[in-house]
């Protein structure tokens, strides 16, 4: 974890479990326009280590777009995260966070 050593002292071992969320699992749509994410999301995403799935935890909160040959971000207050299995042609929520949480 590279960005770890932007940050003093950090150690993980000293990181506690507070609370447990369970996963959504609420349907989020199929990989129909899974072309269009890629253009903008995959050098971001990291993949399983047979490359069918993914857990995207940037798109919903970042929610870039291209214009012309720049990528804005319009951030939102929520933050959502997906679990992708291409394999499957399958896209679910498996949480969100936000004002109204």
């Amino acid at each position: 974890m590279g960005w770890t050593k932007s940050v003093t002292n950090f150690n993980l071992s000293t990181f506690t479990k507070k609370d447990t969320l369970n996963f959504d699992q609420f349907s989020y749509g199929d990989t129909t326009n899974i072309k269009e994410f890629y253009s903008i999301y995959k050098p971001i995403i990291t993949f399983s280590s047979d490359k069918t799935q993914f857990v995207d935890i940037y798109s919903y909160g970042l929610n870039l777009e291209r214009k012309g040959e720049k990528i804005i971000s319009m951030a939102e207050a929520e933050q959502g995260i997906t679990w992708c299995n291409i394999k499957e042609n399958k896209w679910f929520r498996i949480l969100i966070l936000g004002t109204n949480e």
